[in-house]
C-alpha cells in the first residue's frame, strides 16, 4: 500500500483560491490538448464541476451574487490573459439586499471577454427571486460546447504542483492509525 501524504493552504477568505484553480485549470487543459478559453463564473451552491469539466470551461467560485464577489472578479479578470467568453451563473438568495450585486453589475464585468460575456439561465427581471433559476441551470450548462470526455485519470498531487507552484504547503506522510476506526453503523 502506498503512502498517504497530506497537503494544505492557507487562505483569508474561501473566494481567495478561485484566481489560483483558474490559472491551474488553464494549465492542466493545455496539457490535456484542450481549449481553456471560456471561464465559467460559479456562485455559492450553484456550480457543476463536471459540467466544467466536459465542457472545457474554467471554473470561477464566488461566494455570492454581492459587490465583493464581482470586484474580485474584476480584478481576477485584470490579472489574467483574456477569457474568449466569460459565462456566469448567479445564485438567487430571494431578497434584494445591502451589498447585492445585480445582474447589470454581473453584466459589465462579463463584457470583459474577448468574445462574449453572459449570464447563464438568470432572468435578470426575477433576479434575486428567480428560483426557477435552479431548474435551468443545468440544463443550460448541459448545452455547452465542446463536449469532451472527462479525464481518464484525475489531476495528481505531483500535477497539482506543477501546474499550481506555491499554492500547497507539504504536510508530509500523513501517520496510519493503529487501531481500526469504530464503526459508527
Amino acid at each position: 500500500m502506498g503512502t498517504r501524504c497530506a497537503a494544505s493552504c492557507s487562505i483569508d477568505c474561501p473566494e481567495d483560491l478561485s484566481p489560483q484553480i483558474t490559472d491551474l485549470q488553464r494549465r492542466w487543459y493545455a496539457a490535456r490538448g484542450l481549449s481553456a478559453e471560456r471561464l465559467l463564473v460559479e456562485s455559492f451552491v450553484v456550480l457543476d464541476p463536471v459540467a466544467a469539466l466536459r465542457s472545457s470551461s474554467v471554473p470561477y467560485w464566488s461566494m455570492f451574487s454581492v459587490e465583493p464577489s464581482v470586484r474580485r472578479l474584476a480584478a481576477h479578470l485584470d490579472g489574467t490573459a483574456p477569457y474568449e467568453e466569460v459565462l456566469a451563473l448567479l445564485f438567487p438568495h430571494g431578497t434584494t439586499s445591502v451589498g447585492l450585486a445585480g445582474p447589470e453589475q454581473w453584466r459589465h464585468v462579463l463584457n470583459r471577454a474577448q468574445r462574449c460575456g453572459r449570464l447563464l439561465a438568470v432572468d435578470a427581471r426575477r433576479f434575486p427571486a428567480d428560483f426557477a433559476h435552479f431548474t435551468r441551470h443545468g440544463p443550460t450548462l448541459d448545452r455547452l460546447r465542446p463536449f469532451v470526455p472527462l479525464p481518464d485519470e484525475p489531476l495528481t498531487l505531483r500535477q497539482l504542483k506543477t501546474f499550481a507552484p506555491g499554492l500547497l504547503d507539504d504536510a508530509g506522510p500523513v501517520p496510519r492509525r493503529a487501531t481500526p476506526r469504530p464503526d459508527h453503523g
